[in-house]
């Protein structure tokens, strides 16, 4: 058995960019309208989504990140894992604020900011496992 990475075709790396990373935020950020159905309570389902949900998602997507790093290349730079850590604070900076205006406290100019958020989000996670950019020892 061989530790070497199984490589990823581009359309593999984009399928899984795009499913993944461009689903799951937007998923996560709907939580708060999800846990108002199901809680029948507004304000406990905006504090859950505004405090437990963007941690969790947070969470999870470290933990993914590390796998589609080893799968990918075998190990992780440091600029691939700066690159992961910055996006990953921008994701919970986009779900918590995506919580907050879905309770109705915003503007268009919040959205606009909210939709900003989850384009930097997407784009450094895209860039931080792009698999043409192996890393050199």
């Amino acid at each position: 058995m061989s530790d070497a990475p199984t490589p990823l075709t581009y359309r593999q790396w984009l399928w899984t960019a795009l499913a993944w990373d461009g689903c799951m935020p937007l998923l996560a950020a709907s939580s708060r309208l999800v846990l108002a159905f199901v809680l029948d309570d507004r304000r406990l389902a905006t504090l859950l989504a505004v405090v437990f949900i963007p941690p969790a998602t947070a969470l999870l997507r470290a933990h993914r990140a590390k796998r589609q790093l080893e799968r990918t290349v075998g190990w992780a730079s440091a600029w691939r894992q700066i690159l992961l850590a910055i996006a990953i604070s921008i994701l919970i900076l986009f779900e918590a604020l995506v919580a907050i205006l879905l309770n109705g406290m915003g503007n268009v100019g919040a959205w606009l900011v909210a939709a900003a958020l989850y384009l930097v989000y997407l784009f450094l996670v895209v860039l931080a496992l792009w698999p043409a950019a192996v890393d050199r020892s």
